[in-house]
């Protein structure tokens, strides 16, 4: 099975398997294996790098995985083969140290990751791009100028609300005659992860920010102490906002309950150059998960 036999409509995947191999330690299979794990079934994880989710933050998903449920990751490991015996499958692995092992599941979901896919001609005409996506400016523009690339293909911002905003900037640059009135920013784009607990994050990350030599501080509000949490039973994670010396909030992360919920205002701070203590003096409404918002930068003050 692939991710779209069972998240599309009408389904493949339609019988909750009692053990299940998901290959590939991404966003996909880390969903599919929460979502599985959840509903009662023995989830093995293989992943071929050292930990999950590799091109995303690591202090953030350091703070996650143990939050994730019960699950068996079967790290640097590499799938070789996987064959049919009787009615379960068997998935040969090799270790990275040469080791072989071989597990057993009654289903198998491919869950590594995606491409573009490219329309015929782009060598033809000129357009310039590699195997992670067409090349385009911050207008959706491609080298040439009247054509554009916008969502998945360009390999920017793979998610579908970041696909409908690449969509308007085109759409007015269009309209522009070409001439660049409407840009899109990547850093102000919430992205969720949604595997249970949710996590979210937008702007610039602690690692990013170590990365390019940009100061900030951090501010967390731990879910600990958040009434909403309380009342779903769900009192683990965190908000987290990154601030920077001019006390601009430039990103942030959720992780737990209404994750994907908190990073859109998040993201509006980002996106509009909003402070901390814009979200301080903000009475955010009780009892919601928001209030962290204000909570977490009332502490620099």
């Amino acid at each position: 099975y692939v991710s779209g036999d069972i998240f599309r409509i009408n389904p493949s995947f339609r019988k909750i398997p009692d053990s299940v191999v998901i290959i590939g330690g991404g966003y996909i299979g880390l969903e599919t294996a929460s979502f599985l794990s959840i509903l009662g079934s023995r989830v093995k994880l293989v992943e071929v790098k050292d930990r999950i989710l590799i091109d995303m933050d690591k202090e953030i998903i350091d703070k996650l995985y143990p939050l994730l449920p019960e699950m068996d990751v079967y790290f640097n490991n590499e799938v070789k083969s996987i064959e049919k015996v009787n009615e379960r499958y068997k998935v040969n692995l090799l270790q990275d140290n040469g080791n072989r092992e071989s597990i057993y599941a009654d289903a198998v979901i491919m869950a590594t990751g995606r491409e573009p896919v490219f329309p015929d001609g782009l060598d033809k005409i000129g357009i310039v791009y590699d195997r992670h996506g067409i090349k385009v400016n911050s207008g959706m523009q491609t080298n040439i100028k009247n054509i554009y690339a916008t969502g998945d293909v360009n390999g920017i911002t793979p998610l579908f609300h970041a696909a409908k905003r690449q969509s308007l900037v085109a759409a007015h640059n269009i309209m522009s005659d070409g001439k660049l009135t409407d840009y899109y920013d990547p850093l102000s784009v919430p992205y969720t992860l949604y595997t249970i607990p949710q996590m979210s994050y937008v702007g610039i990350t602690p690692e990013y920010a170590i990365r390019n030599n940009i100061e900030y501080t951090e501010v967390k509000y731990d879910l600990k102490e958040d009434t909403l949490a309380e009342a779903f039973d769900e009192m683990y994670g965190e908000i987290t906002l990154l601030v920077d010396k001019r006390m601009k909030i430039i990103g942030g992360y959720a992780i737990g309950n209404d994750a994907g919920n908190v990073i859109n205002e998040i993201a509006l701070a980002v996106k509009n150059g909003l402070t901390a203590r814009d979200f301080a003096e903000m009475a955010h409404q009780h009892p919601m998960t928001f209030e962290g918002l204000d909570t977490a930068a009332r502490k620099l003050f």
